[in-house]
């Protein structure tokens, strides 16, 4: 190993530690060997950071990031010859301005705050970094190479943190100020026409996008906690899945029960459309695109065929049993794939959720 390596590594032993001052005298030793190490400039900055340094933190990682974006295009020297100056023309102040007008834009574009309220983890490393662009765009905030990419620390990782602190908190204002009011208010009174179910359709999509990953996780985590052991974690893609066939089959049937036939079939083919796409999205690089939607649509059609022959929803008070009632058998097909085949407290478990979601999905609101 050689010795800048040696000095990183046991910096990094000493930041786990949460020993920062220490961490950082070895990380400044590895720069000092090593000044085209990026990593030492990534962990010199979180040191600094961890001692309550974050302007000087900041800088370090940008300057790091910045370095990294001009090795892998080729420029050697140019990164060699890199020094702090360029971090400098970073504004703090107009940096912030330009998160606060990120934040603006999704509060007052619903869709975007859906997809952010779906997965904000991949929202926040990719869609983000575009609604960013555009406002530096228009406002010029802060230099164009800033926003270059989110793979590195620096001022995106500072203003990805910030972005979402700012929009918890403003989330939750909007959240008590708009107290019962129904997500598709903004439909009331407008038509069904064919360019408004295409709008319905693609608001729709990442809210039940958003019910996916929530459901799947909470009971991976009951099913992790119980006592027969861990679900091996490659059927938490496989359920994700399985959670998104039925609930467009079950945005289906009500569809059929609310609109026109035509207008039935534009809206379902719009919705799946957009479900699919931001199932790719969450994937992106792992499926490969044309192949994905070709196996999803197969899928899905095999499921509607599937589920139609349940012709009610749960058990009432005249039916007596479960079986056959479209809720239970979904909860039996999910515990079958997980190996808890008739587990009760499994299909309870997706039972309840699966009711719980398809509720909020308020599709008489939405559609009516």
């Amino acid at each position: 190993m050689d010795k800048a390596k040696a000095h990183f590594e046991l910096g990094k032993k000493l930041f786990d530690q949460g020993r920062y001052q220490e961490a950082e005298v070895e990380f400044r030793a590895a720069l000092e060997l090593n000044p085209d190490f990026i990593h030492a400039y990534t962990y010199l900055g979180l040191s600094l950071s961890g001692q309550g340094k974050d302007a000087e933190g900041k800088k370090k990682m940008h300057e790091g990031w910045v370095k990294f974006n001009l090795i892998d295009q080729g420029r050697l020297e140019e990164a060699r010859s890199y020094t702090a100056e360029m971090v400098a023309e970073i504004d703090d102040v107009k940096g912030e301005r330009l998160v606060e007008l990120a934040v603006e834009e999704v509060l007052n574009d619903q869709k975007l705050f859906l997809l952010y309220q779906g997965d904000s983890h991949v929202w926040l490393d990719g869609s983000l970094l575009v609604v960013m662009k555009k406002l530096n765009e228009k406002h010029k905030l802060v230099p164009p190479y800033c926003l270059d990419s989110w793979q590195h620390f620096g001022f995106l990782m500072w203003a990805r943190n910030l972005f979402r602190d700012k929009m918890s908190q403003r989330a939750e204002m909007v959240k008590d100020k708009e107290g019962s009011k129904s997500i598709w208010q903004r439909f009331e009174g407008q038509p069904n026409s064919k360019e408004i179910l295409f709008e319905k359709a693609s608001f729709l999509a990442p809210v039940l996008v958003a019910a996916i990953p929530g459901g799947s996780k909470d009971l991976f985590g009951m099913w992790n906690d119980d006592e027969k052991g861990e679900v091996a974690s490659d059927k938490f893609g496989e359920v994700s899945l399985e959670m998104a066939l039925f609930f467009i089959h079950y945005v289906d049937r009500n569809a059929f029960n609310i609109l026109e036939s035509d207008k039935r079939v534009l809206f379902m083919d719009a919705l799946t459309e957009n479900v699919a796409t931001f199932l790719l999205l969450q994937n992106k690089g792992k499926v490969d695109p044309g192949l994905f939607r070709s196996e999803f649509i197969e899928q899905l059609n095999e499921r509607q065929r599937e589920y139609s022959k349940y012709k009610k929803w749960f058990p009432g008070e005249e039916i007596k049993s479960a079986k056959d009632t479209l809720f239970w058998e979904f909860g039996k097909r999910i515990a079958n794939m997980l190996g808890f085949k008739m587990s009760f407290k499994v299909i309870f478990k997706v039972h309840a959720y699966v009711i719980s979601a398809c509720k909020a999905f308020e599709l008489k609101q939405l559609l009516g």
